[in-house]
């Protein structure tokens, strides 16, 4: 095994962890871009990507704490986790307090 294996191996894991934390990151904003491209026009294919990254998001913090379980970066993983899990809860409640679709499309229909 050549000298530089445990740095390359140390380097290896830290771009996973980065690319565990990018992932998340790309899940959370394709749940409010379809969130929020579905309040604005009420059409429920907007919902697909909602729908994927919520379902996805679990997953991928799973990956994250696998990935972080013997580093100083574990004790982190509750904060990120509570914010993501706000900023999904207020996802969830403003599609639940969203007008009907048909208000959107009768608004457009006068434009």
């Amino acid at each position: 095994m050549p000298a530089d294996a445990p740095g390359s191996l140390a380097v290896s894991h830290t771009r996973d962890v980065v690319l565990a934390l990018e992932w998340i990151i790309s899940l959370a904003k394709d749940a409010e871009t379809g969130q929020r491209d579905h309040l604005i026009t009420g059409e429920e294919r907007y919902l697909a990507p909602y729908r994927s990254a919520i379902g996805a998001l679990g997953d991928q913090l799973k990956l994250l704490e696998d990935l972080t379980a013997n580093s100083d970066l574990r004790s982190r993983l509750p904060a990120l986790k509570a914010r993501i899990e706000t900023r999904m809860a207020i996802l969830r409640g403003s599609h639940r307090i969203a007008p009907e679709p048909r208000f959107y499309r009768r608004r457009r229909a006068h434009y």
